[in-house]
């Protein structure tokens, strides 16, 4: 989808976002993956994985956002949730999760269809990079890779403010 308005949810693990934030992306808009992946010298399949995909969608999806110059949402607060599940399960802090409004390009993909970590051959891995950008297919996990102009409208969670619990000892 390109430059309609639409609203997503957005899983929030770095810093802590308010409404009205601003949030441009360009072609020369770096994200987190990007510096995360390319800022620092190190070897590993993730990164590999990044590259084809970005190879892939540079020759024949160049319309589409780059996984590594956009915002990752989801189109349904139950797919952010899913979202959180999986962030949980890793250990990776979940701050918020918030609503967007979003100007720009769109893309829906399918986590679950991009290339394996494994030990395949690159011709294989640059097939299942194809298999990505055709889209969401399966709905396994649904991801949206956003760009353009991108404004909080609402705080939809807050899970950064911890309730702790006091333990009273009893008093004989």
């Amino acid at each position: 989808m390109q430059g309609s308005e639409r609203y997503v949810y957005h899983i929030v693990t770095r810093n802590k976002m308010d409404i009205g934030q601003m949030i441009s992306f360009d072609r020369n808009t770096k994200n987190t993956l990007y510096h995360f992946f390319f800022d620092k010298e190190q070897m590993n399949s993730k990164a590999i994985r990044e590259v084809i995909v970005e190879m892939v969608r540079l020759q024949e999806y160049p319309e589409y956002p780059s996984r590594l110059s956009c915002l990752y949402a989801a189109k349904s607060y139950e797919d952010a949730l899913q979202w959180k599940e999986l962030f949980d399960s890793y250990h990776r802090k979940v701050l918020q999760i918030v609503k967007l409004r979003v100007i720009g390009n769109i893309f829906e993909g399918d986590g679950i269809l991009l290339p394996k970590e494994d030990a395949i051959p690159f011709s294989r891995k640059i097939e299942q990079a194809r298999e990505y950008w055709k889209g969401n297919i399966n709905n396994e996990l649904p991801e949206l890779l956003i760009n353009g102009e991108i404004e909080v409208v609402e705080i939809i969670d807050d899970f950064s403010t911890s309730k702790e619990v006091k333990c009273v000892p009893e008093q004989s």
